[in-house]
């Protein structure tokens, strides 16, 4: 029995043949994204949101709680759902804003930080 676990446990855990290490990212490559640090990512969406507030100010909002500075360390998983509530309907409108720009880079790099940082 703990040889077909021990098979299964395996198999679930390797890599498949020619993955390469890193991050997942929506921008870059998983190795890339690996060598790329949060402060990059979070100026890289700075950028990318005031962007976006110059074509839809809506957007302003989200930069004193999505974009604020103490996200870059924020662990969702160190919380409970109580205190995650407030960040997910953030985030929650963030996306029901985002459509009408997601094909554009500026869209691109927000939601890169918020994957990064918020998974």
């Amino acid at each position: 029995m703990s040889t077909l676990l021990a098979r299964q446990v395996a198999a679930q855990t390797a890599r498949p043949r020619g993955a390469t290490p890193g991050r997942a990212s929506l921008l870059r490559t998983p190795r890339e994204a690996a060598s790329t640090d949060v402060a990059t990512i979070f100026a890289e969406a700075l950028v990318g949101l005031d962007r976006l507030c110059e074509m839809d100010s809506r957007f302003y909002k989200f930069r004193s709680s999505l974009f604020s500075e103490k996200m870059c360390d924020y662990e969702r998983d160190a919380h409970s759902d109580e205190a995650n509530e407030p960040i997910k309907k953030a985030i929650t409108d963030f996306f029901t804003l985002l459509p009408p720009y997601i094909l554009l880079q500026p869209a691109h790099a927000a939601m890169e930080f918020l994957v990064r940082c918020l998974r």
